[in-house]
């Protein structure tokens, strides 16, 4: 056995180490299970063990180290491995359970991964980076679905799609993502009638969506549909086969999902496993098409793959720009597209001609409204609370007054209740306003709030009664009811059922016994809400003791599930803390050799002290 690199005393002669205030039992525990295995004994490395714990915990792919004598200290043990960000590969080995990226081209931090998120982050990048490259030129099947009044934009992402292996469309609500694809869609089953095409999203619900956004936007096509437009959404769990224990798929590296075309919907919400996954199963010669808005919630799990493989912009090598610029008919370097980068390093981004971003949105204007804040979040301006004709500001709440404002958001939909309306008009009128909240227990949080607003308006009924919305928290393919539908309670007869609109618009009934693990939705989480549309929103910004629920992209989801009207509950305190995002180094892996990272990172050092 050879001697350690670090060199250190026996743990059983130290004494325990001290962990700073505010780390958990779970992080000292991974921190003293790594020291005794790699005979570490030395304060400093230990609490940094601790630190990329936490950082994980909060859903972090690994840590940043700023501190050179602690770089240096974790070169020198047998439990690290030292990377480079050029360093990998589909079949990368690494036997240390720690992996340090060094080689930064700034030199003064490094990133420490557990080796598992290493693996993740590289195999991601390996197969995105194949798969970036030119099929064909030929774009005339295109031409019949879009007019001259179309967002260049939209026709710029539909080429990149006709003419790429993997394309990268992103945008904010109401930009257009679906209709795009839907035009690429009829011009590539133009050409290619025979091809296999998978849609695919995160979860149920938003998969229901993005079958109901397909059949929307193919109505409006100005030429004729052609025959096998694919409107069937599944999960990207179904996609893979998922077995009964759902852990194990069907479908993998040797055995790969039969499909030339695969559409991914909702990429935000998309964690760094699933990820992967997706990629392993997917042959190495199907299109890959991403959508989603990278300015929302990232995934409940770790990562935020669709934020990294965006951050760079449009940025497009010298030849495809010009191959660009002759099949669309347009110059790209004009005002319209001013956020393009056209400069001779960004073209060497290994992702270059890759992405699309849509800016045009056909729900906001970005100057006004909600649109405005929009616009401010997604551009990392600070927010000012500041009142119009769409939002309104309040800082000074309590308890009463928000359940006040929660039963005027509801008067429409519980007279309707009263009235003993069908199931049809309800679920309708319920999907018109909602409150929203970050947390699930605490003073403002959806379990009590819900409480106090069913005993407020519906004393004295039962467990189900007529008008009880609620919302399934666990997938139920048998039943095909998934996490996030919403349902209510109705009347029929002399029992109560619950009733759902599926993906074709029909409204099925079930017994409430039936029905997998679900709960009251008058109030509903930011992340549940996701993909969802409301005339009216109230959203509820607790101070809460969990400050890591606190972000950006939680606001701006927040806000832009609105189309009209919307209340902010805050303190000031709590629209600061908008500002915290999730830290990889995923998109590292694409750079040039010779661009310093730093100039890519959102994270503050401040914020990735996580003690």
């Amino acid at each position: 056995m050879s001697e350690p690199k670090h060199p250190s005393t026996h743990p059983s002669t130290q004494q325990p180490t001290r962990y700073p205030i505010g780390s958990s039992y779970i992080d000292q525990q991974f921190a003293n299970l790594l020291g005794r295995k790699a005979n570490v004994t030395d304060t400093r490395l230990l609490i940094l063990f601790a630190k990329l714990s936490a950082a994980l915990s909060n859903q972090n792919s690994c840590l940043r180290v700023n501190d050179m004598s602690l770089i240096a200290a974790l070169r020198m043990l047998d439990c690290v491995s030292e990377m480079h960000p050029t360093d990998f590969d589909s079949n990368l080995k690494i036997s240390t359970p720690l992996v340090l990226l060094t080689d930064i081209a700034d030199s003064d931090h490094a990133l420490l991964y557990t080796e598992r998120f290493f693996q993740y982050e590289s195999r991601i990048a390996n197969a995105l980076i194949q798969r970036n490259v030119l099929l064909t030129e030929d774009i005339s099947p295109l031409q019949p679905y879009f007019e001259s009044g179309d967002d260049p934009r939209q026709r710029l992402a539909a080429i990149q799609a006709m003419t790429r292996q993997l394309t990268i469309i992103s945008g904010g609500p109401g930009t257009g993502k679906t209709s795009t694809v839907v035009k690429f869609l009829a011009g590539l089953l133009q050409a290619n009638p025979d091809f296999r095409i998978k849609l695919a999203a995160p979860t149920g619900k938003a998969a229901m969506r993005l079958g109901e956004a397909i059949l929307s936007a193919a109505k409006r096509l100005p030429a004729a549909m052609p025959s096998g437009m694919p409107t069937n959404v599944t999960t990207l769990h179904r996609l893979l086969g998922v077995r009964g224990d759902g852990h194990s798929f069907k479908y993998h590296r040797h055995h790969q999902i039969p499909t030339d075309v695969l559409i991914l919907d909702e990429g935000s919400m998309v964690d760094l496993v699933m990820f992967d996954r997706v990629l392993d199963a997917l042959p190495a010669d199907a299109r890959l098409i991403i959508l989603g808005d990278p300015s929302q919630l990232p995934s409940v799990e770790s990562g935020s793959v669709l934020a990294d493989i965006t951050c760079q912009g449009n940025c497009y090598s010298k030849d495809y720009r010009l191959l660009l610029e002759k099949l669309a008919e347009m110059t790209l370097a004009n005002t319209l597209l001013s956020n393009t980068s056209l400069n001779e390093h960004d073209s060497n981004h290994l992702l270059a001609d890759a992405h699309c971003e849509l800016k045009t949105s056909y729900r906001f204007r970005d100057n006004e409204g909600i649109g405005q804040l929009a616009f401010d979040l997604r551009n990392n301006n600070l927010l000012v609370p500041t009142s119009n004709d769409q939002v309104r500001f309040v800082a000074d709440f309590d308890a009463t007054q928000l359940m006040q404002d929660m039963g005027q958001l509801y008067t429409p939909y519980l007279q309707l209740c009263r009235d003993d309306t069908d199931a049809n008009t309800l679920i309708d009128a319920f999907d018109q306003a909602r409150l929203l909240t970050p947390i699930r227990d605490g003073e403002f949080g959806v379990t009590l709030l819900n409480q106090q607003f069913e005993t407020s308006h519906f004393p004295d009924a039962s467990a189900y009664y007529h008008g009880k919305p609620v919302m399934i928290m666990r997938n139920h393919y048998a039943l095909r009811l998934f996490n996030g539908d919403t349902g209510i309670c109705v009347k029929r007869g002399d029992r109560i059922e619950v009733a759902f609109r599926n993906g074709e618009g029909e409204t099925e009934y079930y017994l409430p016994a039936r029905l997998p693990q679900h709960e009251t939705c008058f109030a509903m989480t930011v992340h549940k809400s996701q993909g969802s549309e409301f005339d009216q929103v109230l959203l509820v910004l607790p101070k809460s003791e969990r400050e890591d629920f606190m972000s950006r992209e939680l606001l701006y989801t927040g806000i832009t599930r609105t189309r009209s009207k919307l209340i902010v509950y805050h303190t000031d305190e709590i629209i600061q803390l908008m500002s915290q995002v999730r830290f990889s180094g995923l998109s590292l892996r694409f750079l040039p050799s010779s661009k310093p990272i730093n100039t890519i990172s959102s994270a503050t050092d401040d914020q990735l002290d996580l003690f």
